[in-house]
């Protein structure tokens, strides 16, 4: 009797078994992707590892437990071109390249599918390309803010880039490269009811200025373009933080910046001089005066380079440089004309 109810089981299970493993199969139709992977200079990578990966199941485990992934993997060929194909339950992707000598980490990013037809997801087999930033000439620089306060609302006050700290008497800072100006126009009273705060940006020498520059959040050691550009910026700049009728509103997540400051023109208003740098991700701003800027600067006049090397930044002493080296590379790119104009 033992033995034929042990039959028994292994049948029925094995009747259990069968359709549930097709109904799995079923659900997770094909997925193909061709990933083109180039520097930025629009040349292929070859031989770079590609990956992508998507939910598989859910495990039990302490806490809100786990999501297990299904992975894959390739090289691109020397063509920079790499095909991946795989089975996902819910058509959403995330992609990206494995860190390699000589190139920038690069983030990940996501690729979701409309819809699945005869067993495949659709559209089938897009093209997706990846930028894969080689370490070409990283530079010292000039580098900071963190979290800061602004001193006074409604107040222009000057923010020195190479002190990283706002001018006297607010600070130690002795150039204002850019000007800031924080203004309520509704103050915040309690949740849910309206409030708007305006930090204005502006500067103090003619040329000097900002140009947003849009880039996708996660996207690896050097997200924004190497060189800043030379024209296009813009002397004034508004950005906003609130809540109306329709919701909190404030500046977009992908919003960077870049800056040009200490500029000289020559007597036609072309650039004789300046400095170029970059704010990686929003200027941070809200109602009880934080302030955040995460800017680096290179300190050579005209030079756009924006590859800036982490292990270099001249206002660290630990990198071999003191106080007074950063104040002499100061005063030869144009502290003394930038600073005549400095607005308080």
């Amino acid at each position: 009797m033992k033995k034929k109810a042990k039959k028994t089981w292994i049948i029925v299970c094995g009747l259990i078994l069968v359709p549930v493993m097709v109904v799995r199969a079923e659900v997770r139709p094909t997925a193909q992707i061709t990933f083109i992977v180039k520097d930025d200079f629009e040349k292929p990578v070859a031989n770079v590892d590609v990956s992508m990966s998507t939910f598989h199941h859910w495990e039990p485990r302490e806490g809100f437990g786990k999501d297990i992934l299904s992975r894959y993997s390739t090289k691109t060929d020397s063509t920079g071109k790499a095909v991946l194909t795989g089975r996902s339950l819910t058509g959403e992707f995330n992609y990206g390249t494995y860190a390699a000598t000589g190139y920038y980490l690069n983030g990940r990013n996501s690729y979701c599918f409309n819809k699945k037809s005869l067993g495949r997801w659709e559209p089938w087999n897009p093209t997706i390309e990846i930028i894969f930033k080689p370490v070409l000439n990283p530079i010292p620089y000039i580098g900071g803010a963190g979290r800061k306060k602004i001193p006074k609302r409604e107040t222009a006050i000057g923010f020195d880039l190479f002190k990283n700290d706002w001018i006297a008497p607010y600070g130690k800072g002795k150039s204002g490269d850019i000007i800031f100006t924080l203004e309520e126009k509704i103050p915040f009273e309690i949740s849910g009811k309206p409030y708007d705060y305006r930090l204005k940006i502006s500067f103090p020498n003619k040329g000097d200025g900002i140009q947003t520059c849009y880039v996708p959040r996660d996207s690896g050691e050097l997200p924004m373009p190497r060189y800043a550009p030379k024209e296009g910026y813009e002397s004034n700049l508004e950005l906003k933080k609130g809540y109306d009728k329709n919701g909190f509103f404030n500046e977009r997540d992908d919003q960077n910046f870049f800056i040009r400051v200490r500029t000289v023109l020559d007597k036609d208003g072309k650039v004789k001089s300046a400095l170029y740098g970059k704010v990686e991700g929003n200027i941070k701003f809200d109602r009880t005066n934080f302030f955040a800027m995460n800017y680096g600067l290179n300190p050579n006049p005209l030079d756009v380079n924006m590859e800036f090397d982490p292990e270099k930044n001249l206002r660290f002493p630990s990198w071999q440089k003191t106080q007074k080296q950063v104040e002499a590379v100061a005063e030869a790119n144009l502290g003394g004309p930038a600073e005549k104009k400095t607005t308080q």
